[in-house]
């Protein structure tokens, strides 16, 4: 079994195999880290709507369909589960997703190095220099993640300078501390 490794916090990056792996469509991509974010089962029809919304029904899930084989001959044909009405990204052992990561890493808010650990995988904005002009409704999700999640950061680097500074790391919660700020 191949392994996954999707990186969504900074630029997008996809690793098949520890392998950096270009997909050929903008829209895959952002299928992918949908799918990846969201973590559950949905329905063929809204990821269709949403990634293709000026496509008439057929057309929009042709489009889905094309490229979900896209991304399945790139990444492999086991990460991707899809029946004629619903798609999902399988979880498993061999998928890795930094966003997942970092929130269970920010959920041990009383372990400091659970929360240096989900700081140290914070890269920059969600999917920061990625868009899809022609799918307004991602492209909202898209902002509303990175939101969320630089929230989250903050509250992690908020969290960690308590820590720290409970534990008389003056230096580390310094240096923590002018993260926050910038």
């Amino acid at each position: 079994m191949t392994t996954l490794r999707i990186q969504l916090l900074g630029t997008p990056q996809v690793y098949v195999d520890g392998e950096v792996t270009a997909l050929d469509r903008r829209k895959s991509l952002a299928i992918l880290a949908y799918l990846a974010v969201t973590g559950r089962v949905l329905g063929r029809d809204s990821l269709a709507a949403l990634f293709w919304p000026d496509s008439d029904q057929t057309r929009a899930r042709m489009s889905l369909r094309r490229a979900l084989s896209s991304l399945n001959q790139m990444i492999g044909h086991h990460h991707i589960q899809a029946s004629q009405d619903a798609v999902e990204l399988v979880a498993s052992p061999a998928l890795h997703v930094d966003v997942a990561e970092f929130h269970r890493l920010c959920a041990d808010r009383d372990a400091a190095a659970s929360l240096q650990q989900a700081i140290a995988l914070y890269h920059g904005d969600f999917m920061a220099g990625f868009s899809l002009t022609d799918a307004p409704d991602f492209d909202i999700w898209q902002s509303q993640q990175s939101e969320q999640l630089h929230m989250l950061l903050l509250r992690a680097l908020q969290r960690l300078a308590q820590l720290q500074q409970a534990a008389g790391d003056h230096a580390g919660m310094a240096d923590t501390a002018r993260r926050w700020v910038e």
